[in-house]
């Protein structure tokens, strides 16, 4: 494998710092369908603290190594390492999960589990690639120091694991309730949740978009305040990320529609952020990244109109949603004016913004 590629730019990207990485996906595969078995064996909160393990680890793994004063290569082992812990965790609570069971003749035939799992697995695919869309964007348009930098505004929080843990949690809930026929009481419960998550996740937004600049500095230093736009489109989205909108769809085993989705979030994506690149640079794959979530929550919603049979308009809490994001906007509005008139230092600035923020 060569050791560089050349960028849009011309100028040499290098490869070499993947040799560090290699291992962690494979350490990691097992990572993204363990929260399902601890599901499937009715232990939500397990599945939940795994979750939250899983977020902080990877957050810690990365930025830890960078905080010593560690590079690129000292980022990617640490993230292999913490795929060490978490390879050995869940190896020991499976153990003890099935310790002294015996043998079993599965109720479930190979074919129907490959025509379950199949679409997911694309799914996660697609996902993967759509999630990079933006970044290969800036690898192809722009300068290698240009990608540096939007690769660190691309950083997200593990404030975004948060949605995905809760439909861990209910997922064994939202199962029974389909078997039962009961699709109002899925969405009811989903509503209820998605709000429930928006007093957490959107005033954490709110405090890094109005700080976004101050983080970037405090985080990755000055060197890398350019990023500070994407880093605040990034959170725009997270911010929006309150509920797991694929929990629903699966717990009706209709994982083609999650495949249909995921096909469409990527396709949306190229034909937002393809001509935003092209016309205002920097910002744009960004900017069509924030743009795309659109259309694909409202896909989604219709997905999960159509697996449990409720109206298009009972899905997702949008009023609830909106009241909730103009109370954080309304509380971060003297954030910026006090941030923009007055020579403050970054700490200070998040820290005005949290107590400000967050008690609304």
């Amino acid at each position: 494998m060569a050791a560089a590629v050349v960028d849009g730019a011309g100028d040499a990207v290098e490869l070499h710092y993947l040799k560090y990485l290699v291992l962690f996906p494979v350490l990691d595969v097992a990572a993204r369908v363990f929260p399902n078995l601890l599901i499937a064996e009715e232990r939500p909160r397990a599945a939940a603290t795994f979750g939250v393990f899983r977020a902080i680890g990877m957050a810690t793994g990365t930025l830890l190594p960078a905080a010593l004063g560690g590079g690129v290569e000292h980022m990617a082992m640490g993230l292999t390492v913490f795929g060490l812990f978490e390879a050995v965790y869940m190896i020991l609570v499976t153990a003890g999960l099935y310790r002294g069971c015996a043998r079993g003749q599965a109720d479930v035939g190979v074919g129907e589990m490959l025509a379950f799992a199949f679409p997911l697995g694309l799914t996660d695919i697609v996902n993967t690639l759509n999630a990079a869309v933006d970044r290969y964007l800036i690898l192809f348009l722009m300068a290698a120091t240009a990608f540096a930098e939007y690769r660190v505004g691309a950083w997200q929080l593990p404030v975004t694991a948060i949605a995905y843990t809760v439909g861990h949690v209910y997922m064994a809930r939202f199962v029974t309730l389909v078997r039962a026929g009961a699709g109002g009481d899925v969405i009811e419960l989903w509503r209820t949740a998605a709000l429930k998550t928006s007093l957490i996740v959107v005033p954490i937004s709110m405090i890094f978009i109005v700080g976004a600049e101050e983080f970037i500095r405090l985080a990755f230093t000055a060197d890398y305040v350019a990023a500070a736009p994407v880093f605040a489109l990034y959170m725009l989205v997270t911010m929006a990320r309150v509920a797991p909108f694929g929990a629903v769809i699966l717990a009706t085993g209709q994982s083609n529609l999650l495949l249909r989705a995921a096909v469409f979030t990527l396709l949306s994506n190229l034909v937002i952020s393809v001509p935003l690149a092209l016309t205002l640079g920097f910002v744009g794959p960004a900017l069509g990244t924030a743009l795309a979530f659109v259309p694909t929550v409202a896909l989604y919603c219709r997905y999960i109109s159509i697996s449990v049979g409720v109206p298009f308009t009972r899905t997702f809490p949008l009023l609830g949603w909106l009241k909730v994001v103009a109370l954080a906007a309304l509380a971060a509005t003297p954030v910026y004016l006090l941030k923009s008139s007055m020579d403050l230092s970054d700490v200070l600035v998040l820290v005005f913004a949290a107590f400000t923020i967050v008690p609304l």
